[in-house]
């Protein structure tokens, strides 16, 4: 048996929050475009407007692959998907409202459903001159700054740079070697890793 406010709220259509454009949600998107589920508005937020896909990332560094090939147009991805896409970063959620703030303004519909997906940062803070001497993998936008800084300084040194890499891990070991394919004589290379 339903009640006069149970029927009501479950005739209404559901808000579908997703707080980043990483690989989850343009997966989810890509969904929605594919085969939309009705009663569920869908709305993305996001600080950018284009974000990379780091698989891809190693082949853009070694030249491979164009900035567009490796990045997602998350405003066209919403537009295929039917979804609301609001160009921000959320910094605040009101629990009692359940809306999610920028600057202290409601940015996107109370959320019935709210999904999280912004990706990782270091916290350099905690190694002596990691905020001055390293470029963070995470976020990707960073990092590639990072790499056409590294670029710049390669070009305009006589001697080769030392570039020192910190994890030996897949993503360590694949960015050193396109890195190096793309200096080769401009910098030395050390891949560092506990293992």
């Amino acid at each position: 048996m339903t009640t006069p406010a149970s029927s009501s709220q479950s005739a209404r259509a559901r808000e579908v929050v997703l707080v980043g454009g990483g690989h989850t949600h343009a997966l989810v998107l890509h969904e929605f475009a594919r085969r939309p589920l009705p009663g569920a508005n869908l709305t993305l937020i996001s600080d950018v407007e284009q974000a990379a896909y780091s698989g891809m990332l190693p082949g853009h560094v070694a030249g491979r692959y164009t900035h567009e090939e490796m990045h997602i147009d998350l405003r066209a991805l919403c537009a295929r998907a039917g979804a609301r896409f609001v160009h921000a970063a959320a910094d605040g959620l009101d629990l009692e409202t359940r809306r999610l703030r920028c600057g202290g303004e409601a940015i996107a519909p109370a959320a019935d459903l709210l999904s999280i997906n912004v990706g990782s940062a270091p916290n350099l803070g905690g190694v002596e001159g990691g905020v001055e001497w390293t470029i963070p993998s995470k976020p990707v936008p960073h990092l590639l700054a990072g790499w056409t800084r590294l670029q710049a300084a390669a070009r305009a040194t006589v001697r080769p740079l030392q570039v020192v890499v910190v994890g030996g891990g897949a993503g360590g070991v694949e960015l050193s070697l396109a890195m190096e394919s793309q200096l080769r004589g401009q910098a030395v290379f050390t891949l560092v890793h506990r293992g």
